[in-house]
């Protein structure tokens, strides 16, 4: 599954307000803290637009 297939699938199948303008994006993984929460701080790193 691409970033574009995932787009494309909220597009047909839910309402314009829950679109995904912002766009997608795949990790491997999510960064983790120690409390196996996730590391909100990590992942604003990785991904400016988050």
């Amino acid at each position: 599954t691409t970033e574009k297939d995932i787009i494309d699938f909220v597009a047909k199948n839910l309402p314009d307000h829950m679109h995904l303008r912002g766009g997608v994006v795949i990790l491997d993984e999510l960064p983790y803290t120690e409390s196996k929460k996730i590391a909100k701080k990590e992942l604003k790193k990785r991904i400016p637009s988050f």
